[in-house]
């Protein structure tokens, strides 16, 4: 199979990179990215002949349907984060009768689903929101689902990307394992829960409670946000009666967030400064690119995630749990090819895009995961990968 990953310079492409090569049936790669040192230092670092990569502007639509038609892709891997554009990258796949993935852009995602009878008509997928969370969580949902004759709740417990380093033994004040910009919104936007039939809004960082995941995160305040998952999988399985999502990360990085955000620095609006319009939030991400060098120890990120399902099974109510995490045979892998931060969403989105290539995914249209990824075949791939996946099944009385 032909693949083009869109972003592949930031960690989220490098991972997606790293995967797609351990794969013999995968064989050729278009790597894409704006950023042209940044993408010439990660292929000169693969140093694979079946990767060739192209320096582009994505909102270049011409330049990219050229770097995408030349090898005749047949599946499109969109890790780009750039708003306003992930329905100009479907269109752009639909175009070049390609497959087509990406990690999310909610506000885009109507407009997405909304080509799905295109995509039916020339026999393509497209799946929506296809990483860590939403992505791996709404099928660790749909597989336990699955199992029940009824579901009543969905709740995840997880773990965003832990620094299990100390801030003492840092120089630099501040690390992130995914985008800030992303960790801001999810921090200002309010928190999602389905209950009863209804989307409610809570106020941000709600429902907060103690969770103990393994060692070595151990047992931190996790908190609702502004996530996917109760949207999506109540338009996917409206009987449920609850669906809730809870992160957290160590108290110290909570606090610095709630910091930041409550000075105004996730603000995209320009305000006056001195005469001259200012937006917050570019001066937030001036600095943060001007963070100097770690003299100290460098950040050792962590997540691990949790998804427990309630109903019942021939009469008897069940629970369902399901947990995944990187083992360290598989962090220290990475690490070594050059992914650091919480590169797994990369990972999950690659499963996904190359079960699609092998005929394993036989929905066609555009979805979202939960709906088309088959989720046994989906999480084995998962454990085939290096992932740790427990599966545990408790009768409830």
């Amino acid at each position: 199979m032909r693949v083009a990953v869109i972003g592949a310079a930031g960690i989220q492409g490098m991972s997606t990179l790293v995967y797609l090569l351990e794969q013999e049936d995968v064989s050729q790669i278009v790597a894409i990215d704006v950023l042209g040192k940044a993408l010439r230092q990660r292929i000169d670092r693969i140093k694979d002949k079946r990767v060739q990569f192209q320096v582009i502007d994505i909102k270049d639509y011409r330049r990219l349907l050229g770097a995408l038609k030349e090898p005749d892709i047949d599946i499109m891997v969109n890790n780009a984060a750039v708003p306003g554009y992930y329905e100009h990258m479907i269109r752009a796949a639909l175009e070049c009768n390609a497959n087509y993935f990406d990690l999310g852009g909610p506000q885009e995602i109507p407009a997405q689903l909304a080509l799905s009878g295109k995509f039916k008509k020339r026999g393509l997928t497209g799946i929506l929101d296809m990483g860590s969370a939403p992505g791996m969580s709404n099928i660790m949902a749909a597989y336990c689902i699955n199992k029940l004759d009824t579901a009543e709740t969905v709740d995840f417990k997880w773990a965003g990307g832990v620094d299990i380093v100390s801030d003492e033994e840092h120089s630099v004040p501040l690390y992130w394992g995914y985008n800030f910009k992303g960790i801001m919104g999810l921090f200002s936007g309010p928190t999602l829960v389905y209950e009863n039939g209804k989307l409610l809004e809570r106020e941000p960082r709600a429902l907060s409670e103690k969770y103990t995941f393994k060692d070595p995160i151990g047992t931190i305040d996790i908190h609702g946000l502004t996530h996917g998952e109760p949207r999506m999988l109540s338009m996917s399985f409206p009987d449920i009666k609850r669906i809730t999502f809870k992160l957290g990360y160590r108290p110290e990085f909570e606090t610095k967030v709630r910091f930041l955000r409550d000075l105004g620095f996730g603000n995209q609006a320009a305000i006056d400064v001195k005469g001259q319009k200012i937006v917050p939030w570019d001066v937030l991400e001036t600095l943060l690119s001007k963070l100097p060098p770690e003299t100290k120890k460098v950040p050792d990120f962590r997540g691990e995630g949790h998804c427990f399902v309630r109903g019942y099974k021939d009469g008897r109510k069940m629970e369902y749990h399901i947990m995944f995490r990187e083992s360290e045979e598989l962090l220290n892998k990475y690490k070594k090819k050059g992914c650091h931060g919480l590169f797994r969403a990369g990972v999950f989105i690659a499963i996904a895009a190359v079960m699609a290539g092998r005929g394993q995914v036989k929905a066609k249209g555009v979805f979202h995961p939960e709906i088309a990824v088959p989720a046994d075949l989906y999480l084995a791939e998962v454990a085939k990968a290096g992932f740790e996946v427990e599966i545990e099944k408790k009768v409830v009385l």
